[in-house]
């Protein structure tokens, strides 16, 4: 039997045209289903009444869509161009479609730049704009811990090298040579591990995006037309968000080095909003570099079953092409940023 957009076939649970209907008394012209970010489904659906974006967040302890609405409502009256939602028939910005939690936002118009194909003048403002946004939401009540404490006391190196262990044997029963090589590293790097006792003592620590990258930011000609995606909004160390935004936009770090001018403007542009203090300097590469160094990025992906499970890969090999250079190089991002 043929399947027609918005028929449901046996077994299917309720599809974006029935929940645009059922939920939102509206009909859906067309849809689109996108194929980036992983366990979550998102859409792109057209109506008589505009353009919107359908989300079912994934499941995961991370993902927290009910403090979304709220969160980007107060951003939005302080001039941070976060998701505006749409309530639907009963008035409610949160509806719950057979045990999972769905919204509905305008759709936001722009270019989603690749990663590590950023333009410098946005990657400048995605610097003000990360500072700004830390700067707003001092005043928002305090969101979920994100990287706190308890994360550099659960994730441990000794924690890590037995998960690349159970990862080594997947690959190699696999074949996968260049994950066994990447893992040989990372298993070697757990030993000889240099930074086993983070703490966070002196370190600024407060409300943030929690996935702030270039992926959740829609751009315009000269502008940032919209921030995206604020399921994982959660309290981090600022520093870990800036240096990982900045890993992810600028264009030399997709060959696994840094420019430390770049990086140096970057950090620089993020102050005009938001002051970083002496140990936030010092610990901004190595809160990172032990973040990305302890998760097993591969092991997501050989256990996803999600259909987009390939983002786990391209992540840890990103990740370990990047460490190796910070392995070789903290003292001169330390002494760059200050």
């Amino acid at each position: 039997m043929r399947a027609f957009p918005g028929m449901r076939m046996e077994g299917d649970i309720m599809n974006e045209y029935e929940i645009m209907k059922q939920y939102y008394n509206m009909e859906v012209v067309h849809s689109k289903k996108y194929s980036v970010g992983a366990g979550s489904d998102t859409y792109y659906v057209q109506t008589k009444e505009g353009e919107y974006i359908l989300k079912i967040p994934s499941q995961e302890a991370c993902n927290v869509p009910e403090n979304e609405p709220k969160l980007c409502n107060f951003l939005r009256q302080r001039g941070v161009p976060a998701s505006e939602f749409v309530k639907n028939v009963a008035g409610q910005e949160l509806s719950l479609v057979e045990g999972r939690t769905v919204t509905l936002q305008k759709f936001i118009h722009g270019i989603c730049y690749g990663l590590n194909q950023v333009p410098d003048w946005l990657l400048t403002d995605m610097a003000k704009l990360l500072g700004k946004i830390h700067q707003c939401l001092q005043e928002y009540e305090p969101l979920p811990i994100g990287i706190g404490e308890d994360f550099f006391q659960f994730m441990t190196p000794e924690r890590a090298l037995a998960s690349y262990e159970s990862s080594l044997k997947i690959a190699t029963d696999q074949n996968d040579h260049a994950v066994m090589a990447d893992l040989t590293y990372r298993m070697g790097l757990m030993e000889r591990f240099p930074y086993k006792n983070i703490s966070l003592e002196g370190v600024s620590v407060g409300n943030t995006h929690g996935d702030y990258f270039i992926s959740q930011i829609l751009a315009g000609k000269d502008t940032i037309n919209g921030i995206i995606d604020w399921t994982t909004a959660c309290r981090h160390p600022y520093v870990w968000e800036i240096f990982r935004s900045f890993v992810y936009g600028h264009a030399q770090c997709k060959e696994g080095t840094i420019s430390l001018e770049a990086l140096k403007r970057y950090v620089d542009s993020y102050a005009q909003y938001q002051e970083l203090t002496k140990k936030d300097i010092e610990m901004m590469p190595i809160i990172y570099y032990y973040q990305i160094a302890v998760c097993d990025y591969y092991g997501q992906y050989y256990h996803s079953d999600a259909a987009n499970r390939q983002i786990y890969m391209n992540q840890a090999v990103f990740s370990t092409r990047i460490m190796k250079w910070l392995e070789n190089h903290m003292d001169s991002i330390i002494k760059s940023i200050e």
